[in-house]
């Protein structure tokens, strides 16, 4: 059962979305609400993951930058993992 309330400001073309969208689903506002809520909070996780996998691919690339340039200068940097 939910128990929590949340409130928050809207334009009012919003809110006749919204209104529309439940009216056709035939379902409470709160409901159209909570699923969009859930979707979006599922492609932010996704993202973050994908930011996350970015920021680990552009490190590993800097560090392996970082011993080709000390190969081609005739110096071997060994980097530890």
């Amino acid at each position: 059962m939910r128990s929590e309330v949340y409130s928050w400001r809207l334009s009012s073309e919003l809110k006749s979305d919204l209104e529309r969208e439940a009216r056709l689903r035939k379902v409470p506002v709160s409901a159209v609400l909570e699923t969009a809520v859930r979707d979006w909070l599922k492609k932010g996780d996704t993202d973050v993951s994908e930011d996350e996998a970015q920021r680990r691919l552009h490190t590993a690339a800097a560090e392996n930058q970082h011993v080709v340039a000390q190969q081609h200068c005739g110096t071997h940097l060994a980097v530890a993992h």
